[in-house]
């Protein structure tokens, strides 16, 4: 019974923890499918989140209703998991919906995002492009 334990605990170890000066696959900037956004994944606390640093303007205009600067606000919080798979929370500004988030990397340059809502019976999912930098070129 003790080895089936240590194997247990070895591999959860093993998937859940990643040295401190360790970057976590999904960090990095990621642009949403209709160039309306960019998100940042990075550390916040123990876990991570997605903060937009770029926006267009008609995204900033629908998401005026529920907050006042979209640059700078938390779409993604509580990020935990890895290296290829994170759940937490997702937040959509233009509905103020807030839905349980999951995140799959898909390849080191492509990110499926998918949030769900009604104890997952509602879902919707996007596949997100990894770019370089936190702002985009106006078009």
């Amino acid at each position: 019974m003790r080895p089936i334990f240590a194997i247990f605990a070895a591999l959860a170890t093993l998937t859940t923890a990643m040295p401190a000066d360790a970057t976590a696959p999904v960090e990095g900037y990621w642009r949403s499918p209709r160039s309306t956004v960019v998100m940042h994944i990075a550390p916040c606390g123990a876990q991570l989140c997605g903060t937009v640093t770029w926006a267009n303007e008609n995204a900033k205009r629908n998401a005026s209703k529920h907050v006042a600067n979209l640059i700078g606000a938390q779409l993604l919080t509580g990020l935990q998991g890895g290296p290829s798979r994170y759940s937490g929370k997702v937040w959509l500004p233009d509905e103020d919906i807030h839905a349980t988030a999951k995140l799959q990397m898909l390849s080191p340059h492509r990110l499926q995002v998918s949030g769900c809502v009604f104890f997952g019976l509602l879902c919707k999912s996007q596949v997100w492009p990894r770019v370089d930098g936190p702002v985009l070129a106006e078009r």
